[in-house]
C-alpha cells in the first residue's frame, strides 16, 4: 500500500472525487465511491471490486492499513496498484463535496456486468434490482 499525503486540492490524482454529486460525471470516470470508514472497510474486505484509491484524513488514517495488510496476505488481487492520499478535512470536503465521509472515501472500479443467470441460480430468495438510484433515501425505502 503506498500512502501519499498531499497538500493541493487539484491535484490530478485526486480526479476520481471531484463532482461526486454530478452521478454522470463519476459514472463517465468509471468508478464509484464509497463513503465512511464502514463501507470502505467493507470495500476492502470484497475481492470483487478493484479498488483503485481511499482517501483519508490523518485522524482515518490508523484504520485502513491494518485492513489492507490483511487484504494483500489473503492475495487479495483487488488492491493491486491501489493507492491511499491523505488529505486535511477542510480539503477533503472542498475536493469531493461530501460533507459526511467520516474522514474516508473509496473510489473502485466499475465491474463488469454479472449475468442474470448468476443472480437468479445464487439460491437467494429475494432479489431487488435498482437502476441509476442516486439517493440513498429511495434504495432504503424499498428495503
Amino acid at each position: 500500500m503506498k500512502i501519499e499525503v498531499l497538500d493541493d486540492v487539484a491535484d490530478p490524482r485526486l480526479e476520481d472525487y471531484r463532482e461526486v454529486k454530478e452521478a454522470w460525471r463519476v459514472r463517465e470516470r468509471g468508478v464509484f465511491l464509497v463513503e465512511g470508514r464502514m463501507a470502505v472497510k467493507a470495500l476492502l474486505g470484497a475481492d470483487r471490486f478493484t479498488v483503485r484509491s481511499v482517501l483519508l484524513t490523518e485522524a482515518a488514517l490508523p484504520e485502513i492499513p491494518p485492513l489492507w495488510s490483511a487484504a494483500e496476505a489473503r492475495g487479495q488481487s483487488s488492491l493491486s496498484g491501489s493507492r491511499a492520499f491523505v488529505l486535511p478535512p477542510t480539503a477533503m470536503s472542498l475536493v469531493s463535496g461530501v460533507r459526511f465521509h467520516q474522514g474516508c472515501i473509496a473510489a473502485a472500479t466499475v465491474p463488469g456486468d454479472i449475468p442474470i443467470e448468476g443472480l437468479l441460480g445464487s439460491g437467494v430468495q429475494r432479489r431487488l434490482v435498482l437502476e441509476d438510484l442516486t439517493d440513498p433515501d429511495n434504495g432504503g425505502s424499498c428495503v
